[in-house]
């Protein structure tokens, strides 16, 4: 018999959360016994900028300039939270930032 929590909460296995991404590596620090590389991913048109994205890891994903494929662990969590007023109307809203996580999946 399933608890009432496992029917409640969907099955989200592990790997359901893992992603690609392909990006050239234009920094990278190391802090802590982790590295911090921030990848440039392509532009979808010649009028878009590149998105970057930080990938947490152990080990180095390569050296500055190098193009790199990557398959990462998608997680997040909530920043502290903060009052915004609307510079028309003076509505004060409640905002609860979200910060997405990329780290490297290692075998």
């Amino acid at each position: 018999m399933a608890s009432a929590a496992e029917v409640a909460r969907p099955d989200f296995a592990r790997n359901s959360l893992q992603v690609s991404v392909t990006g050239k590596l234009t920094e990278q620090r190391f802090n802590d016994g982790v590295y911090y590389s921030v990848l440039l991913m392509a532009s979808a048109d010649e009028y878009s900028p590149p998105m970057p994205f930080e990938v947490r890891s152990r080990k180095s994903l390569g050296s500055r300039g190098e193009v790199v494929t990557v398959r990462c662990q998608l997680g997040g969590y909530f920043k502290r939270t903060y009052n915004v007023t609307d510079q028309n109307t003076g509505e004060i809203r409640r905002v609860r930032p979200i910060v997405l996580t990329l780290d490297a999946v290692e075998d």
